[in-house]
């Protein structure tokens, strides 16, 4: 990894903060208890924030309290944030692919305006549908290009941020 680590502090105080309160409900065929408790949202988001703003040279580790707690608990915990993190990591190259795959369909798609335009400059001197279609062959082109290289590059970077959470050490 790298030769230094910085640490994302995560104490809880309260365990209500600790789970989604939605997930809490959830009880198994006798009535008791929280078959699958889910992290809060917020917390994930948090340590995203954190690892989004520190430096990549730098390791992170990842410092986990939560009041009343036992070490068995915190490691159960600290599974079900990494859970969290593979399905927010999951959610995010979908995104990717869809990214890439609509700026293929534009780029694709502004061929057809291109042949239409060609065809009216070459065989039907009409300038202005000429120029119609030259101009929505461009806006698919740039809305390839702002999807491709802008977008992309955002939501690459979200992803970079939770493969750093998901390698994180955490400590007790």
């Amino acid at each position: 990894m790298s030769l230094h680590n910085r640490t994302v502090r995560l104490h809880i105080n309260n365990e209500s903060d600790l789970y989604n309160k939605f997930s809490l409900g959830i009880c198994d065929d006798e009535g008791e208890g929280s078959v699958n408790p889910e992290i809060n949202p917020e917390l994930i988001d948090y340590l995203q924030k954190k690892a989004f703003d520190m430096p990549r040279i730098y390791g992170i580790k990842i410092e986990l309290r939560v009041k009343g707690k036992s070490s068995q608990e915190l490691a159960e915990i600290r599974e079900l944030i990494k859970t969290e993190i593979r399905k927010k990591i999951f959610r995010t190259n979908v995104a990717l692919f869809r990214m890439r795959r609509q700026s293929v369909i534009l780029v694709l798609g502004a061929f057809v305006p291109l042949t239409v335009q060609h065809f009216f400059s070459q065989f039907i001197q009409r300038y202005a549908l000429t120029e119609f279609f030259l101009v929505v062959a461009w806006v698919f082109m740039w809305k390839a290009v702002e999807l491709f290289f802008f977008d992309h590059k955002d939501t690459a970077k979200e992803r970079t941020a939770l493969r750093r959470i998901l390698k994180a050490d955490f400590v007790d």
